[in-house]
């Protein structure tokens, strides 16, 4: 599977995704920086969180690494969640494309 190593003032952690989505938050609000990173995995209905909300500052060390990766960091956290896969344009434009052909359009 894909994802990235994030190393934050030393602390390092794996994040992975197979099939889903995996996302990176910056949060800023006067001052009060914090990240946020999960995951949503389509094939186990999961949501899996590793950064929560975590203080960060101005001038913290971050090195990101995107890698294959064997076995991710045990998260912050899961949650079982109805995750649905989005229909991507290359489904659709071949779904519209076989659909066009069957009734000889094109």
């Amino acid at each position: 599977m894909k994802g990235f190593e994030i190393i934050h003032n030393g602390n390092k952690k794996i994040v992975a995704v197979n099939d889903g989505l995996l996302t990176i938050h910056l949060f800023d609000n006067k001052g009060d920086c914090r990240i946020y990173t999960d995951v949503f995995d389509y094939e186990s209905s999961q949501k899996s969180i590793w950064h929560n909300w975590e203080k960060i500052s101005l001038g913290d060390d971050f090195l990101m690494k995107f890698v294959e990766i064997d076995e991710p960091s045990i998260p912050f956290c899961k949650e079982d969640i109805e995750v649905v896969k989005p229909i991507t344009k290359m489904e659709i434009f071949r779904t519209l494309e076989a659909k066009l052909k069957k009734e000889g359009l094109i």
